[in-house]
């Protein structure tokens, strides 16, 4: 018997619960560089995703929640927000009646995106705080359908996707391009094709699924930017107290001036130890970074340190010359 609303929706780490977000399997994107407006595969062998078809869905640009309802008949919305009592926050009393939702069957979960229409993601929680007419929900993905959980259990994804049709309607749907099939000879040529056609079209990227809820593979293209260090982010955990996990970076612009570009990560344990050691040594060096996409303020999203650029400095960081905005 399934007990609800969120066991089967989250996890055990420790003493607390974090909510089970979408069950993709993120494939390494340092074999993945820029070439003109395209991006291509530079190793073969760091492919990881198994040969077989795969159904291709848009990667949107919003942000995650699970749209539920108990066996009780009580609607739910979660997505990955405490409140400070420490309790996910319930959001569909705030949505109900404002922005469009499905009725659901009785112990039935969907997965979907919380999207405003001609806004950046960022700006999500602020239209879920304001709840205007134009706040969409996209779905894609039936976690649960009538008390029989599709998280662990290969469910076919044409079975899921009818369903999911039936209950939100296709237009509601994030959109699919149909199905493909991958061998070790397409392999390569399909992801970068999916890759060029994301960048082409606007999209963050694409997501391969083979099952309803199980074994999908996430795409999205990176970008580089050459940028200097000018802070430090120190933890307050009782784990890595005191210790560097992620630094400030900027880059010039024409007349001098450090324009702000967010926060990078992904150093290495003993990169963060020596910054942490001795961090003015580590100060307006340059650094490559890779980064999904520029933030609504400009700011790199997801910014993960690269390399270190000894042969340049922090002076030839400069905005125009690789942003050009």
């Amino acid at each position: 018997m399934i007990e609800w609303p969120m066991d089967v929706l989250t996890r055990s780490t420790g003493e607390s619960r974090v909510l089970r977000v979408k069950p993709k399997k993120c494939i390494g994107r340092s074999y993945l560089r820029p070439e003109g407006d395209s991006l291509v595969v530079t190793d073969e062998n760091k492919i990881k995703i198994p040969n077989g078809e795969y159904f291709t869905e848009n990667k949107s640009a919003g942000h995650f929640h699970v749209y539920a309802r108990n066996s009780d008949g009580y609607y739910s919305m979660f997505g990955r927000r405490l409140g400070v009592d420490g309790q996910y926050i319930d959001i569909y009393p705030k949505l109900k009646g404002r922005t469009p939702l499905p009725e659901l069957p009785n112990e039935t979960a969907v997965s979907l995106e919380l999207v405003w229409p001609d806004f950046p993601d960022s700006s999500v929680p602020t239209a879920i705080k304001e709840c205007p007419e134009e706040l969409r929900a996209e779905a894609f993905g039936l976690a649960i359908y009538r008390g029989e959980s599709y998280v662990d259990i290969e469910e076919p994804y044409r079975n899921a996707r009818k369903k999911l049709i039936q209950l939100f309607g296709l237009e509601n749907l994030i959109p699919s391009i149909g199905a493909l099939y991958l061998d070790r000879r397409t392999k390569k040529a399909t992801i970068e094709g999916l890759l060029t056609s994301a960048k082409r079209h606007g999209l963050e990227g694409y997501v391969l699924k083979k099952f309803a809820y199980k074994d999908w593979w996430k795409l999205k293209g990176l970008h580089e930017a050459d940028v200097f260090i000018t802070g430090f982010k120190i933890s307050k955990s009782e784990t890595y107290y005191g210790q560097v996990t992620a630094v400030e970076v900027g880059v010039y612009d024409d007349e001098g001036n450090v324009i702000p570009m967010g926060r990078v990560s992904g150093f290495k344990d003993f990169e963060k130890t020596a910054m942490t050691n001795d961090s003015h040594q580590y100060m307006n060096r340059t650094i490559r970074v890779l980064y999904q996409e520029r933030a609504s303020q400009g700011l790199l999203k997801h910014g993960s340190f690269e390399s270190w650029r000894e042969d340049k400095s922090a002076k030839e960081c400069i905005y125009a010359e690789q942003f050009g905005d």
